[in-house]
């Protein structure tokens, strides 16, 4: 019940770390997107480093061994890297199919655009 949760929030951090490369244009989107970015990363910084540390706690406290804190907190991992591959390969518009799509569209389009200006340019006589 703690997997889904974190993959979500993963996935959010995620596209909130990247969310700067997509704006290009503007630079004050730009460095709002990344001051946004910053802070949210520092916050989940922060609040893990303090669940970790209070988990610890709890755990050493009832005389239990770390496994039962770490063994929990591996299985998330794996899962969310198990999960992680397929969602973003196959995410529609902005998984990696979708993008590779997009670019190589506007890559061929480019080519062609060159192709027909060097066919039909100016006479050069």
């Amino acid at each position: 019940c703690v997997s889904l949760p974190v993959m979500i929030l993963e996935v959010i951090l995620y596209q909130l770390a990247v969310v700067d490369t997509h704006c290009d244009d503007c630079q004050c989107i730009r460095f709002l997107a990344r001051l946004i970015k910053n802070s949210c990363l520092c916050c989940s910084l922060t609040f893990s480093i303090s669940i970790v540390c209070f988990s610890g706690l709890i755990v050493t406290m009832n005389n239990e061994p770390l496994v039962d804190l770490v063994e929990p907190f591996c299985w998330a991992r794996l899962y969310s890297w198990a999960v992680w591959f397929p969602v973003m390969f196959f995410m529609p518009c902005c998984g990696f199919c979708c993008a590779w799509r997009m670019d190589r569209d506007a890559f061929l389009a480019e080519e062609a655009k060159k192709d027909s200006d060097s066919e039909g340019g100016a006479c050069c006589c």
